[in-house]
């Protein structure tokens, strides 16, 4: 007797076969805990030390890269840059030089007529002679110390620019650490910046799905603040050690915010789009 099965029977065990090919974790909800956090930030510093002079910005405050955000007092370097700027473009002493080479040279000459005549003697000639080279030595001298006075300049120029402190990034003034006044180095950071376009987003997910997550890979992003809405995000690292306690590894995804709607430090729901819809994106 032949057992024909029924248009649902089969399409049952379509449903049953397909729901085997799958992975157990795709079969699940794919709602991961992430953080939403900046994408650097900057504790930034002064690279001389000196009494602050200027403090141009507040907290909270956006701030672009190479915006002028402190400046230590600058009074002694500036004269510095000025008088080295008067040596770089003083000419006196290679025009001086050049007057003496050029009358030694014509003295030489009338010393090989002489000398052709008889007239002086040897050593006058190599008299003559010695001169003209000193004083080449000497207009050479004066060239080489013009070209020391230009890089000095520069340096000079240099050491004034470092006593303006820019900022690196395009960011957020998170915090200012020291005020009008106060003495600034090295060690003591002058305000804390928070680059928040784009926007890291890090999700730790458990060790079967290694194998699936791939640079490029969408997911949606859903922030806790229920009213932002829903956001698109791009893998960009995935690591490749494991936290064996946890049987996790962490997975980093950037999200854009060139609006600035989104503020860091907030806790989000992260579903990864699988299929076409969540293939590696084409676009950089």
């Amino acid at each position: 007797m032949r057992f024909e099965r029924s248009p649902c029977t089969r399409f049952t065990l379509a449903l049953l076969l397909g729901a085997l090919s799958v992975p157990a974790w795709a079969a699940e909800e794919q709602s991961f805990q992430c953080v939403i956090e900046p994408k650097k930030t900057i504790k930034l510093g002064s690279a001389e030390a000196g009494i602050l002079d200027e403090v141009k910005v507040e907290r909270g405050q956006r701030v672009e890269e190479g915006q002028v955000v402190a400046s230590l007092e600058r009074s002694l370097e500036t004269l510095m840059v000025e008088l080295a700027r008067m040596r770089a473009q003083s000419n006196e002493d290679i025009r001086s030089a050049s007057t003496q080479v050029a009358f030694r040279r014509k003295e030489l000459e009338r010393f090989e007529t002489l000398k052709a005549k008889n007239v002086i003697s040897e050593k006058d000639y190599d008299q003559a002679n010695v001169e003209v080279r000193l004083t080449q030595l000497t207009l050479d001298k004066s060239r080489r110390e013009k070209e020391i006075a230009e890089v000095e300049h520069q340096h000079a120029q240099q050491r004034l620019d470092r006593r303006i402190i820019r900022s690196p990034v395009n960011g957020v003034v998170t915090k200012v650490e020291l005020a009008k006044g106060e003495y600034a180095y090295d060690q003591a950071p002058l305000m804390t910046i928070a680059q928040i376009d784009p926007l890291n987003v890090e999700v730790f997910l458990p060790v079967k799905m290694y194998p699936q997550i791939k640079m490029g890979m969408l997911a949606q992003v859903t922030p806790e603040l229920v009213e932002t809405g829903t956001y698109q995000a791009k893998v960009t690292a995935i690591d490749s050690v494991f936290d064996p306690s946890s049987r996790t590894f962490g997975v980093m995804l950037e999200l854009p915010n060139s609006d600035y709607a989104l503020p860091a430090g907030m806790h989000c729901t992260l579903d990864f789009m699988m299929g076409e819809e969540g293939a590696i994106a084409q676009h950089p």
